[in-house]
């Protein structure tokens, strides 16, 4: 054995790795050409590197411990891995092993073209999509389809589109009033789903709600109407789009949204025309003295009428007509026990407590319809709403906050029903 990898370090064989780290960092700072140009303390730095080199790595520190307890020259015996490998591909020249390999393809490329033939096929992306879009319309649920969201903006947008071609008047006033109103499918009378082309077919009840302060045709407030109406699936970047049937009816209906009008204030009458009776006027009060018995040297005084009192006419007032009392403000709820400051506004304002009796019959018709965990998310949603109410400052806060919890209810109402 020519050399002791241990020794060149000054470290034991039972050293462990950090030790001879430290060794190692500790011999190269002092012979290192930058600190030590001399010959010696070069040939004496590469001896430490390559010792460290093989004691640094764990696996050829083990390959080494066995060589040097069998007595193997660490220089001159050859490493285990570089043996030269025996048998007769060993001897054989890589030309002739790609040449063999090449000529065994070629034998085996019929066998392969046998057994899978080249067929002109569709492109894989293609073809995963048509997949997939099979498998989407075979995963759509029609009925949640129906009453889903997007179906409630597309009715109400074709409604609107159709009632604004019917509306006669002011157009531009017209379509601010509508985009107020409120449009809901309140259930799902039918509903199928085309395979071929992913088309939800339904057939619903329709509940369209006026905006406050406007009334419909006939001085109604909401229009129910049964329609049918197809939704075609969304492509990509685009939306879907509806196609209603038998809802020429109802957009004529809604044509006929107009404003509430305004209450005039009564006449007063003017003052100098008003008129009153004059009091008769008093006769004049005379007192009646009895004579008085004279003397006779004494002659008595004549009587003396006395003058009537003066009587001041009375003043003459303008008689005001009182005005007539105004109709009372019908709530979901009896004003005179109105609590807080969200039932306050709205006993005070006749468009707010239109769109509560609305909001009071949306919500009674969700909760004869909803289940045990659809009345739970109900009431809690309430809760929140009627909190968020009372902290209404104005009247369009309240009124946006009671559009809102219409949305809401609805949304609640089109939820997939839990399995029981």
């Amino acid at each position: 054995m020519t050399a002791d990898y241990y020794s060149i370090l000054g470290v034991a064989p039972t050293s462990e790795d950090v030790v001879i780290r430290a060794a190692y960092v500790a011999l190269m700072r002092r012979y290192h050409p930058d600190a030590n140009s001399s010959p010696a303390a070069i040939e004496r730095a590469k001896a430490i590197t390559h010792a460290y080199a093989v004691l640094g790595d764990p696996d050829r520190r083990v390959d080494y411990d066995r060589r040097r307890r069998h007595g193997y020259d660490v220089y001159d015996a050859p490493e285990v891995e570089d043996a030269e490998p025996r048998g007769r591909l060993s001897k054989l020249p890589l030309e002739r092993i790609a040449m063999l390999a090449a000529v065994l393809m070629l034998l085996l490329l019929p066998l392969y073209l046998i057994r899978y033939p080249l067929t002109v096929q569709e492109p894989p992306s293609l073809a995963r999509a048509d997949q997939n879009r099979r498998t989407a319309v075979r995963s759509i649920n029609p009925a949640e389809t129906c009453v889903s969201r997007s179906a409630h903006d597309l009715v109400k947008q074709e409604l609107v589109r159709r009632a604004g071609q019917l509306h006669r008047g002011d157009r531009a006033l017209f379509g601010q009033l509508v985009a107020d109103s409120f449009v809901r499918i309140d259930s799902t009378l039918a509903a199928s789903v085309e395979e071929a082309t992913g088309t939800v077919n339904c057939k619903a009840l329709v509940v369209v709600l006026a905006p406050p302060g406007t009334q419909l045709g006939g001085g109604r407030s909401s229009l129910t109407a049964e329609i049918d109406y197809s939704l075609k699936p969304a492509g990509q970047g685009e939306r879907g789009e509806v196609a209603l049937a038998d809802a020429d009816p109802l957009a004529r209906q809604l044509a006929t949204l107009a404003r509430l009008p305004r209450p005039a204030d009564p006449e007063v009458a003017p003052a100098d025309e008003v008129a009153l009776p004059l009091p008769p006027r008093l006769p004049p009060v005379v007192v009646s003295v009895a004579p008085t018995v004279r003397p006779p040297p004494v002659v008595a005084p004549a009587p003396r009428q006395l003058r009537p009192a003066a009587i001041a006419p009375p003043r003459l007032q303008p008689r005001v007509e009182p005005k007539p009392a105004e109709a009372s403000i019908n709530a979901s709820f009896n004003c005179k026990f109105a609590r807080g400051r969200g039932e306050t506004a709205v006993c005070r304002d006749r468009n707010l407590a239109t769109v509560d009796r609305q909001l009071a019959v949306l919500y009674g018709q969700s909760w004869g319809l909803a289940d045990a965990s659809k009345r739970a998310e109900l009431l809690k949603t309430r809760e929140r709403f009627i909190a968020r109410r009372d902290g209404c400052g104005s009247e369009s806060c309240t009124r946006d906050l009671y559009l809102r919890r219409m949305r809401e209810v609805t949304e609640i109402m089109a939820k997939r029903s839990e399995p029981r």
